[in-house]
């Protein structure tokens, strides 16, 4: 009898242990987030001078567990080159992101920006490497304000 349930003990263990599959679901991709690249290049407006070293941010709103709030988090940000190019990667590459660029001397600038993905399956096609190509997103030329102060 001690042996019974003592095998018994020893199936529900190893049964509740297997109860959640590998990689923390049934994800596609291995459990691996789909990331992506986003880049452009920032100008002024009037003159189409390329503006160099402007902070170049990608923000997501995101669901924050400790505080049960959604807040929004950098996932991905640099300065721009000399030319006024700028490339962000390893982006998420579901959901919307904020592309918030800010330099001294210039208004602030504010957009919105996704990579447009479609889902597998959609327009009857069940291929996910077609979603590939669709991971670099080029923003193009972004034009900004310079801030006018009057003294």
């Amino acid at each position: 009898m001690r042996k019974l349930v003592y095998l018994l003990v020893s199936f529900t263990i190893s049964y509740s242990i297997q109860a959640q599959p590998p990689g923390g679901g049934n994800r596609q991709n291995g459990g691996r987030q789909l990331t992506g690249t986003m880049y452009g290049k920032l100008i002024e407006a009037k003159s189409s001078k390329p503006i160099e070293y402007a902070s170049v941010q990608l923000i997501q709103n995101k669901y924050d567990s400790a505080t049960k709030k959604k807040k929004d988090v950098v996932v991905a940000g640099m300065l721009s080159e000399g030319n006024g190019d700028f490339r962000l990667e390893n982006v998420p590459a579901i959901g919307t992101l904020k592309l918030v660029v800010s330099i001294i001397g210039f208004k602030p600038y504010e957009q919105t920006v996704s990579f447009d993905l479609k889902t597998p399956g959609e327009n009857g096609n069940n291929e996910t490497g077609g979603m590939m190509g669709a991971l670099e997103k080029d923003l193009g030329n972004i034009a900004i304000d310079i801030e006018e102060k009057v003294l």
